[in-house]
């Protein structure tokens, strides 16, 4: 093959990348470790860690809704299956409270007036924000909320 060939050769696959790369999306911010917009792989499914996560309210023990972070399209990488309060978390990414709770727009934490009265990490007081306590397995985690205000 002559010099001529290999260089309109080159030059033609520098046409098709730079063709190619033209028309692909433009890549946005990384969304993929977005607990609340970022899909789990099929093949991933079966892998991860389990949390229990217990919320209150106005000192009333309540169990986890079944299909948090579930639709028929997706199941994102902070989810419930049942309602036995355990989140399963899949993927390479740490997680948190506050991600969980993005996921789940329903929460005590959305309720009007909702405030936090106390959290418990492993049986354990936490003082900090609980939206930052990391998901790790077998962690045991409980969430009071209220609205305790006279009515």
């Amino acid at each position: 093959m002559s010099n001529r060939y290999l260089r309109l050769i080159i030059a033609l696959i520098v046409v098709i990348a730079a063709g190619i790369a033209i028309f692909l999306p433009t890549p946005g911010p990384d969304l993929a470790d977005d607990a609340t917009t970022a899909c789990v792989a099929a093949a991933d499914r079966d892998s991860g860690i389990r949390v229990t996560l217990v919320t209150v309210w106005n000192g009333t023990p309540e169990f986890l809704p079944a299909g948090i972070g579930v639709s028929n399209t997706c199941i994102r990488p902070v989810h419930t299956f049942d309602d036995s309060s355990y989140v399963y978390v899949v993927g390479e990414k740490s997680y948190t409270v506050g991600d969980f709770f993005d996921v789940w727009p329903d929460s005590p934490a959305t309720r009007p007036n909702a405030s936090v009265e106390n959290v418990s990490l492993n049986g354990q007081r936490y003082e900090d924000n609980y939206r930052d306590i990391v998901l790790q397995d077998e962690d045991r985690i409980v969430v009071a909320f209220g609205d305790r205000t006279p009515q």
